[in-house]
């Protein structure tokens, strides 16, 4: 596919839609404790989320949470640094 116009088009990944809608980024503290914060988990869910399409070659990503942005940045900084 290398050099082909029509199959070198962008993948776009719209995390932030599909993240905020699962049981895991949804549920709260009082319904499963084990899971821990609802505020902590959601960004992180969604973060983490961003890492593996990342690494299954998205290149560009919609994201919906500031924290889950920030993160997503500070990993995309790490993995392209030279040390």
């Amino acid at each position: 596919l290398g050099g082909d116009k029509m199959w070198a088009m962008p993948i776009l990944c719209d995390i932030g839609k599909e993240v905020w809608k699962v049981k895991e980024t949804l549920v709260s503290e009082e319904e499963i404790p084990q899971w821990g914060e609802q505020k902590e988990r959601g960004p992180l869910w969604e973060a983490s989320t961003a890492y593996v399409y990342l690494l299954a070659g998205a290149d560009i990503l919609i994201m919906r949470h500031p924290q889950a942005v920030r993160e997503t940045k500070e990993y995309i900084s790490r993995m392209m640094s030279s040390e």
